[in-house]
């Protein structure tokens, strides 16, 4: 069996888990004596959140257009 590791990668729970990891790490690093604590999982949120988008904006793109598309034609 192989991996699918873009299916893994889109997985919200990992998303989460990678977003909680990457940030606790993050949260720890001291730049001139400020500390980004908790708020380090906020930022990498950010950053995975526009990288996933990124990387799934075409398929999104075509499903909102289909959706409002039949959305109009069934108004």
């Amino acid at each position: 069996m192989a991996l699918n590791f873009e299916g893994f990668l889109l997985n919200p729970f990992a998303l989460i888990a990678i977003t909680i990891v990457l940030g606790g790490y993050f949260g720890r690093v001291n730049l001139r004596g400020l500390k980004l604590g908790s708020s380090g999982s906020l930022f990498v949120g950010l950053a995975l959140g526009y990288i996933v988008y990124s990387a799934t904006y075409p398929i999104a793109l075509i499903s909102m257009i289909l959706f409002t598309t039949i959305m109009t034609y069934l108004a």
